[in-house]
């Protein structure tokens, strides 16, 4: 449902958009003459479809002008990168919080699509001391893509000990390190539990800087009962672990929802055929990208379907609760989604995980 004009109207009067004297508010109209969007002066925010390159657009003149950062740099990712002292936020802006000293700010990152940056975490890794990456390489990208240079220190699942030492070092002397993973939420099947777990024990500071989430976007829309619900991240990776693993899950009331490597769904549907053969299963791939599917049927049916599918791509996988039937139909149906088996192998998979290379996350 497209939202009222009045609440987009608050909206745009939050972020300091304003409309030039007596211009229409819905200002593009689609072909059956439902707004599209709206227009505050030079700014434009489209509702429909396909807007990405405007949104990011509208993302970073904001970003600067109303947040009054100086005029950003592009930096190379290859190139070692320096920030100048961060900007000091406008006095007018009293409802934007200076960032904290000595504190541990963990930043989620887009999923897959770079419009699902938030203006907040922009703010956070624009003012921060240093970043705290999964992959610098990749963070490198995403900071450049958005004129950001930040220092960066690599922060993964191998080296967790030892950087945990150097970021509590670094807080304790008033630094503010902004911790962020290949994409998706710190700590959610990525690097994060544990310094969180040394930065709390130490008396300092966290925060977190709410944003994409796979589990969160996959769940929502579903289909299956989201009042209850049990995360259980990555199966184990021998057989009989796993067998155990699902037997348990198996248990627990409310859906289930795993992340799993586009190697093993198969082999996922062929255990679930024969510990939970007549549950409801949802398998959502590419989530937020351009080539993001679903499949929705019993184990039985998605493992016929499995073979005419493009094996790309991490998976969000959702499980029904007993008994539950829901709306799915009764054969397994795309939804969303494009017959990509061609033109798909251009495409990243999905960025980030405490898996091994072949399996990436949220």
């Amino acid at each position: 449902m497209l939202p009222s004009l009045q609440r987009i109207s608050a909206l745009g009067t939050h972020f300091a958009l304003r409309q030039p004297p007596g211009a229409p508010l819905a200002s593009r109209l689609d072909r059956t003459g439902q707004p599209m969007g709206f227009c505050h002066g030079a700014l434009h925010l489209d509702l429909a479809e396909g807007a990405c390159s405007r949104g990011l657009r509208m993302h970073r003149q904001f970003f600067g002008k109303t947040l009054g950062s100086q005029p950003m740099e592009s930096a190379p990712p290859s190139s070692g990168p320096v920030s100048a002292p961060p900007a000091a936020l406008p006095a007018t802006s009293a409802s934007v919080a200076p960032l904290v000293p000595g504190t541990l700010y963990l930043v989620a990152t887009p999923i897959g699509n770079l419009e699902d940056i938030t203006l907040r975490a922009l703010r956070v890794l624009r003012d921060c001391t240093v970043v705290a990456a999964e992959d610098t390489r990749r963070t490198g990208q995403l900071l450049t893509h958005f004129g950001l240079r930040k220092p960066m220190i690599s922060y993964f699942r191998f080296n967790e000990a030892r950087r945990g030492a150097e970021i509590l070092d670094r807080l304790r002397m008033g630094e503010i390190v902004a911790l962020v993973t290949d994409a998706g939420a710190p700590g959610i099947s990525d690097p994060g539990e544990r310094v969180v777990a040394q930065v709390l024990a130490a008396g300092l500071r966290v925060e977190s800087i709410p944003g994409a989430c796979a589990l969160v976007v996959g769940l929502t829309a579903s289909g299956l009962p989201t009042e209850s619900f049990h995360f259980a991240g990555f199966l184990p990776h021998k057989s009989g672990q796993r067998a155990r693993r699902l037997s348990e899950l198996g248990a627990i009331p409310g859906t289930l929802v795993l992340y799993e490597s586009p190697f093993r769904v198969e082999r996922l549907l062929g255990e679930l055929q024969l510990i939970l053969p007549g549950r409801k299963v949802v398998l959502a791939r590419e989530l937020t990208k351009k080539f993001e599917e679903w499949l929705r049927g019993t184990p039985a049916e998605l493992a016929a379907e499995w073979s005419r599918r493009p094996r790309k791509g991490e998976f969000v996988v959702m499980i029904g609760p007993t008994g539950h039937t829901g709306s799915p139909p009764a054969g397994p149906v795309t939804s969303d989604a494009t017959d990509d088996t061609a033109d798909e192998t251009a495409e990243e998979t999905e960025p980030g995980s405490q898996e091994s290379a072949d399996c990436t996350t949220d």
